[in-house]
């Protein structure tokens, strides 16, 4: 009514319903899983598609992704880095959500960046420094980032939506994270055994001593290489037999994380 441009996002009928029964198949086929594999037990795999389901679930109430865009706007409230658009509460039922309407370029558009003039290597540090607050300062991240929900700004600011899907860290979470980092920055095959017995990745019967093996020979593989060749989906295929064989556990909120950091691995390439 005031001449504002919006978005109005409306739910599709019948949604909700859909994704009840794909879950309840989803849960089924977890109990058989585990069932079935006894070693799954360790991995407690209905737990984790319950987390999903939570995630997912929220997801359908718009007035959840209003609140999380609220959220965002105020962590990053005076950023030159990113816009989230406003939302208009008067206008926003649990079906129906209305967002200021934002114009950007696709984020991975790159002859349409480059015809704009914008700088693509200062889209990436943004974008890095948005992922570093979200994830070590805020704890609460942006778990869908990809580029369809991202658009280059004037000034190489970044507009994101679709924030229905966000991912929390602890404050504990969060301080375990950075020695463990720290030690694989440094090869420190003995500092990474101790962070992740810290993250309780690592249960009592666990071989400690072959742990640090597999993983100093892991570390190895990656030695003086240049980040630009090293990819994290790779990295994640030779640690995931580790984790199998090693019996280590991975909390349960690190998994939208590490799906958050793979996609954005492939936007920043």
């Amino acid at each position: 009514p005031t001449g504002e441009e919006v978005v109005v996002k409306v739910q599709r009928p019948g949604i909700g319903e859909t994704i009840a029964t794909d879950l309840d198949i989803l849960r089924d086929i977890a109990r058989l899983a585990e069932g079935q594999l006894p070693e799954l037990e360790l991995y407690d795999i209905p737990s984790l598609v319950e987390e999903f389901a939570h995630t997912l679930q929220g997801e359908l109430d718009f007035r959840r992704e209003g609140h999380n865009a609220d959220r965002f706007r105020r962590n990053f409230a005076g950023s030159p880095t990113l816009h989230i658009p406003r939302v208009y509460w008067e206008l926003t039922t649990q079906r129906v959500l209305t967002m200021e309407r934002i114009r950007g370029i696709k984020i991975d558009d790159l002859e349409a960046l480059e015809a704009a003039g914008l700088d693509r290597h200062r889209l990436a540090l943004h974008a890095t420094e948005i992922v570093m607050q979200e994830v070590f300062r805020d704890g609460f991240f942006h778990a869908d980032p990809h580029p369809g929900n991202l658009f280059a700004m004037p000034g190489e600011v970044i507009g994101a939506m679709d924030l229905g899907m966000v991912g929390r860290l602890s404050r504990t979470l969060r301080s375990h994270m950075v020695p463990l980092f720290t030690a694989v920055v440094r090869q420190d095959s003995e500092g990474l055994v101790e962070s992740l017995l810290r993250l309780s990745i690592v249960g009592r019967d666990v071989d400690l001593e072959g742990l640090r093996r597999d993983l100093e020979r892991l570390l190895h593989k990656y030695a003086g290489r240049p980040l630009k060749e090293v990819r994290a989906h790779q990295v994640l295929e030779d640690a995931v037999p580790i984790a199998f064989r090693r019996r280590l556990r991975l909390p349960n909120d690190l998994w939208l994380l590490s799906r958050m950091l793979g996609m954005l691995e492939g936007l920043g390439l």
